[in-house]
């Protein structure tokens, strides 16, 4: 199992327009909502310092995992279960806020994940280093779970709503286990992500089972 494998974990998700991709990284097993999150946590585990000669390189593997598409559509979730993978040219103008547009596809991922690897080599005078890889490595796939997102999403009690969050990270790093099999070892990485379809519950014009971000502690799993 890959989560035997696992070392590092965290959960969270950013806007997708009407069918938004939701992100989970979970450093150290330990959890926090957003890229915000795991700057905490590295910082927390000590950036190396400016005089120090040691680089430092972290390497994150993100798995894309969608649900069931929806028939019909759930009312109660953001999108059907499935990422937009629309060219954004035949979305532009209906999308409320001009970024983050489709396709949902690999390259979108590694571009944010591109993104913080260039926030953390500025921050620490190029002392810290990050490295990624997204699966499945094929541009429009991703991992299909079996269970519809709804039931990932929102509980009546926070223990439930944590119980949930655990179980879609758990869930996304079996499924990737199960897929790559050999071709896949979990112990050349150092945090692990979870990227998955729909609209981040802390987005602001979420439905009701939208999943929250989180951070997953080992207590947790």
């Amino acid at each position: 199992m890959g989560l035997r494998r696992a070392r590092q974990t965290r959960k969270t998700g950013p806007q997708e327009g009407q069918k938004a991709a939701h992100r989970a990284f979970l450093p150290r097993l330990a959890v926090s909502s957003a890229y915000r999150g795991l700057l905490l946590l590295l910082t927390a585990g000590g950036l190396v310092p400016p005089n120090a000669e040691a680089v430092e390189t972290w390497r994150i593997l993100a798995v894309r995992v969608s649900f069931p598409r929806e028939e019909p559509d759930d009312e109660t979730t953001s999108g059907n279960g499935t990422f937009d993978l629309r060219p954004a040219a035949d979305v532009q103008d209906s999308l409320r806020f001009p970024y983050d547009t489709p396709p949902h596809d690999k390259a979108y991922f590694e571009a944010h994940l591109q993104a913080l690897a260039n926030y953390y080599r500025d921050i620490s005078r190029g002392q810290l280093e990050i490295d990624y890889e997204v699966y499945p490595r094929d541009a429009n796939s991703s991992y299909v779970l079996s269970t519809p997102l709804k039931e990932y999403g929102n509980g009546r009690t926070q223990q439930e709503i944590d119980e949930r969050q655990t179980r879609l990270f758990r869930d996304g790093i079996a499924a990737a286990d199960s897929a790559e099999g050999e071709g896949l070892d979990f112990s050349n990485f150092r945090a692990f992500a979870v990227f998955h379809a729909g609209l981040g519950a802390e987005a602001g014009q979420q439905a009701l089972n939208d999943i929250p971000s989180a951070f997953i502690a080992p207590a947790d799993l």
